[in-house]
């Protein structure tokens, strides 16, 4: 779903690989196409999935030997007659996608789009085709009404639903502070600290607030953020 993975199943230096050969990523087993190999440039093609399944992902990139490829585009027929496929997510980077790419995939309910970079020249015009009105295209907000237009032109059945990606709202509250801090339970550090640490994706700069509650700044306080990934700073 867009991290890197791993592969091994080719020549053990990268320098040895040529454009348009086909290499297996040990991750998932799916079949990748050198598409650019010179210098600090490194670009694949997501040829197939190893074998279908109801859930698929191209991801953003796979290393190959230590260095990273961007898997830039989809090859035509991919997911093609896979009647098994329900959901497949694309990455970031891909710019091009072939033609019936998801022809014949009958099951399938949700595609989603994380790329921006789809523009009418790198979309065949039958990209795609075959997707039924059961099937919903998710994409990047900002490219909502291009990406609709570009569609339709590109195969997509006007039943078909494109909607943007939502990005879901969390809130998180986390009661298990070290029971020797005391304060937690007179509420002082739950209602200054909570808050804080988990706004913004669950992170805060600095503990601070939780040793001004506290007005120790105790060894089991800084043990506990330390614990959770967050810096305790002096």
């Amino acid at each position: 779903t867009g991290k890197e993975e791993t592969t091994n199943e080719q020549p053990s230096n990268t320098n040895t690989l040529t454009v348009g050969q086909v290499v297996v990523n040990k991750a998932d087993g799916s079949f990748y196409t050198i598409k650019k190999n010179a210098g600090k440039v490194h670009e694949v093609e997501y040829k197939a999935p190893k074998q279908k399944t109801d859930k698929d992902a191209v991801p953003d990139s796979i290393k190959i030997n230590g260095a990273t490829y961007k898997v830039t585009s989809i090859a035509k027929s991919a997911f093609k007659n896979n009647k098994k496929l329900k959901t497949v997510t694309i990455g970031k980077n891909v710019s091009k996608i072939g033609e019936n790419v998801f022809s014949g995939c009958k099951k399938l309910k949700t595609i989603t789009i994380k790329s921006t970079k789809l523009k009418a020249k790198t979309l065949s015009k039958s990209t795609f085709k075959g997707i039924t009105k059961a099937t919903t295209v998710k994409v990047p907000k900002k490219k909502l009404s291009a990406y609709k237009k570009l569609f339709k032109s590109r195969g997509l059945s006007s039943k078909v639903k494109v909607k943007h990606i939502k990005v879901r709202q969390t809130t998180l509250q986390y009661t298990g502070f070290p029971a020797d801090c005391s304060v937690v339970f007179s509420g002082a550090i739950y209602g200054r600290i909570g808050i804080e640490y988990f706004q913004k994706n669950g992170k805060m700069k600095s503990v601070n607030p939780c040793r001004d509650a506290c007005g120790s700044g105790c060894i089991t306080c800084d043990t506990f953020f330390n614990s959770v990934g967050l810096a305790v700073l002096s």
